[in-house]
């Protein structure tokens, strides 16, 4: 069943394991919102200069490009577009450094697809 309630919703997804974006296409595709989903943070650059995401997720470990470090270029540009990071190791400092580089928080990996969906769904106010 398909889960409408985030319609007209753009969210960019920066990750670069090819399950878990084909994983989150699936998610967004259910929770009835448009994902763009990118393998690198090159990638998400380009899109975010192409075009207005209304939530932006990152992988933090990637090659090249970090996602604390396309955080703080993101933020040179757009300061209201709501970063989150996704993170599989969540240790003392994690927290700080999202901060830091101007995320509004993290979801640890792996998710628990209905308690993500949830996560999601109240950022943008929709219980």
């Amino acid at each position: 069943m398909t889960d409408t309630s985030l319609a007209g919703k753009n969210i960019l997804y920066v990750e670069d394991n090819e399950a878990s974006r084909h994983l989150m296409e699936i998610v967004f595709e259910e929770m009835g919102c448009s994902l763009v989903a990118v393998a690198s943070a090159q990638e998400a650059l380009v899109k975010i200069q192409a075009d207005k995401f209304d939530l932006v997720l990152t992988d933090i470990r990637m090659p090249q490009m970090n996602g604390y470090e396309l955080a703080r270029v993101i933020r040179q540009t757009d300061a209201q577009v709501p970063i989150y990071a996704l993170t599989a190791h969540v240790m003392e400092y994690v927290p700080m450094k999202c901060q830091d580089a101007g995320m509004n928080g993290f979801i640890t990996k792996p998710i628990q697809i209905e308690e993500f969906k949830r996560t999601i769904k109240t950022y943008f106010g929709i219980s």
